[in-house]
């Protein structure tokens, strides 16, 4: 919106520096690089269909430090719901991925322990 780049950046470091309490991003801006471990609720209104960023966007909660278990609320009309089938999906696929990983990188370590 309105806001310009240096506001936009003040509001983020506020926030995470407990100056202000609530903060109103979109994951293009606030889903990279960031550490917001005091904070354990978040809410997405609607969503895009990168889980990549939808993940992004939740590790900034689940950081080190982190001693509450993380609350996302997504928020969706019904015309996306379609939009939230296609990111659990991915989901579900980036986690069968690291599954693999994992149980090819163990295997590994047995065959050559």
């Amino acid at each position: 919106g309105s806001l310009s780049p240096e506001e936009k950046a003040k509001g983020l470091h506020d926030f995470a520096h407990g100056r202000i309490q609530i903060l109103i991003s979109k994951p293009s801006i606030a889903s990279q690089g960031l550490n917001w471990q005091h904070c354990a609720r978040t809410a997405f209104v609607g969503l895009s269909d990168s889980y990549e960023q939808y993940y992004q966007c939740i590790r900034r909660f689940y950081r080190f430090g982190q001693p509450r278990i993380v609350h996302a609320h997504v928020i969706l009309s019904a015309l996306e719901q379609q939009i939230a089938h296609n990111v659990l999906r991915k989901e579900r696929q980036a986690n069968g991925v690291m599954d693999a990983m994992i149980a090819h990188i163990n295997e590994t370590e047995r065959l050559t322990a």
